[in-house]
């Protein structure tokens, strides 16, 4: 499902408009995204969790030159969902 699908599914469930289905929609993801900036995760109970983790920087050997290089450390998403929605 894309963006636009899920406010369309928005607007028709909740019986409001597109255009405030998106409003509402851009402020959570605004939300989310302010929270994984301070590398912070949200639990949704029934849902789950989303959040970001950081990587450490790693140390590797460059198979060209065979010299030994850092890559610096960076955050990675993640998704942990409930067991409710889990299919075993």
């Amino acid at each position: 499902m894309q963006k636009k699908d899920f406010i369309n599914l928005m607007a028709e469930t909740q019986k409001i408009t597109k255009t405030k289905a998106s409003e509402s929609l851009e402020i959570v993801l605004a939300g989310f995204n302010e929270l994984f900036d301070r590398e912070e995760s949200v639990k949704l109970k029934g849902f789950g969790e989303l959040g970001v983790r950081k990587r450490e920087p790693r140390r590797f050997r460059n198979p060209q030159t065979g010299e030994i290089e850092v890559k610096q450390g960076y955050l990675t998403p993640y998704c942990l969902l409930s067991k409710s929605l889990r299919r075993d």
